[in-house]
């Protein structure tokens, strides 16, 4: 797969997007142009797709993104997970795009996922979703593509979801359910699995704590591990 060539695409889509706002921006407000962004973070199992990649235990995560009032955004993302490939740690570099379409959210990008130390465990891959309110409810769906790559065996996947979300009127807390199909090379031991969530959250100031449900339809006899199985998750967050 070449990389640079996807490189090459996406920038120039998002400078054919972006660069006239962004150009715009820097000229007649330089300072406001700009939000810089982080999060600290700590759960009780970090768990991606409905995979614990914590082995079922407690993670520490943080995160650091800048974007443009354009909509153009970069960022990198780290947790600590279960020793994987001679290493403790998982940093996912990402950059892309937000911005609305014919009255969608639309965002659009890719993600290199790093395992810094570790030995032939890198990968990336590209996404987009919509989003759109309707009412006192938001809805979502998007899709992930991972292109065949020497550390996925040289197979692709492929991950589509859907999410609902709404506020509970008179209160700090947000409702949310998720649906998920995953095909290929990272879709678990069968190479084809769904995964779902459901799960609350309050937002006080810049703290964000939430409890989650999350669960995968990963038989048990092909995951004696028990990554795969239901888990209550709990999350708090500060924003920076």
């Amino acid at each position: 797969m070449n990389w640079n060539a996807i490189i090459t695409m996406i920038a120039s889509v998002l400078s054919v997007w972006a660069f006239p706002a962004w150009a715009q921006d820097e000229m007649t407000d330089p300072v406001k142009a700009v939000t810089i962004s982080a999060t600290a973070t700590i759960t009780s199992d970090y768990k991606f797709r409905g995979i614990s990649l914590s082995n079922r235990n407690p993670a520490v995560q943080g995160s650091v993104e800048i974007e443009h009032r354009s909509g153009v955004y970069a960022g990198v993302w780290g947790s600590s997970i279960a020793k994987y490939a001679g290493t403790r740690a998982e940093l996912d570099v990402y950059a892309g795009l937000r911005k609305p379409v014919g009255g969608f959210d639309l965002d659009v990008g890719g993600v290199l996922y790093v395992y810094p130390g570790g030995r032939g465990a890198n990968y990336g891959e590209l996404s987009a979703s919509l989003s759109k309110s309707l009412g006192p409810v938001t809805a979502a769906v998007g899709v992930a593509y991972a292109p065949s790559q020497r550390t996925l065996g040289r197979k692709d996947n492929r991950y589509e979801w859907a999410k609902l979300s709404s506020g509970v009127p008179g209160t700090p807390i947000t409702l949310s359910v998720r649906a998920a199909h995953e095909k290929g090379s990272l879709a678990g031991p069968s190479g084809r699995k769904w995964d779902w969530s459901a799960g609350a959250e309050i937002v006080r100031n810049q703290y964000r704590l939430s409890l989650e449900y999350q669960d995968s339809n990963v038989r048990r006899r092909l995951d004696p591990s028990r990554l795969f199985r239901g888990a209550l998750i709990a999350t708090l967050s500060v924003d920076f």
